[in-house]
């Protein structure tokens, strides 16, 4: 049976082949029989919020099966991000692996798969204010409102070395996203003074 490990400088796991007792990355408590238990293991040690087991690989199956049907389907939506100058440039869900791809992306990806896929996920909203009290910036995710789980397939734009998809707690999410943009992110709660 493989065990699994995590590599320190990626954060991401891996199959271990190294003879026992050998391995670089760890002893053999730190060996996992599965990718997703490797994952929620080193996010437990990074003082990440950690999912019930069952609870993540139940959404991480989810979302997967999402991206499966988006390869299936050929899904593509219109690139609203950093690279989308080029203009017209049409992206894959495969594509928002990519840091760079993924940027600017996060509204479009939550919102065309809701639309294409499932009406019963949700669209969660984070935003950002300038130095002016304006609002600046805003992030996007899916949340699996029974679990109250967040799927996010475009945070890579934050963190290149996070799994894809991101699953995770929502106020793991808004911290995770905050701490790295290096900026304060807060719940869209849209008042009437904000209109």
């Amino acid at each position: 049976m493989a065990k699994y490990h995590i590599n320190p400088k990626t954060g991401n796991p891996g199959v271990c082949r190294a003879q026992e007792g050998k391995c670089p990355f760890g002893a053999a408590d730190e060996h996992y029989s599965s990718p997703q238990e490797a994952r929620l293991a080193y996010e437990k040690l990074m003082g990440q919020t950690v999912l019930d087991p069952e609870v993540y690989n139940r959404n991480l199956d989810y979302a997967l099966e999402l991206a499966r049907l988006a390869r299936r389907d050929g899904f593509t939506f219109p690139n609203h991000g950093a690279s989308g100058a080029a203009g017209g440039l049409r992206l894959s869900l495969d594509q928002m692996r990519e840091p760079l791809l993924a940027e600017g992306n996060c509204w479009t990806v939550a919102n065309e798969l809701i639309e294409t896929y499932d009406g019963q996920l949700e669209q969660y909203d984070i935003l950002a204010k300038d130095s002016r009290g304006l609002w600046s910036e805003a992030h996007s995710a899916l949340c699996d409102p029974q679990d109250n789980v967040i799927i996010d397939f475009t945070f890579r734009q934050f963190d290149p070395t996070s799994s894809w998809p991101l699953i995770t707690t929502p106020e793991d999410w808004r911290k995770r996203v905050s701490q790295a943009a290096g900026k304060s992110y807060v719940w869209d709660d849209f008042s009437e003074e904000d209109d």
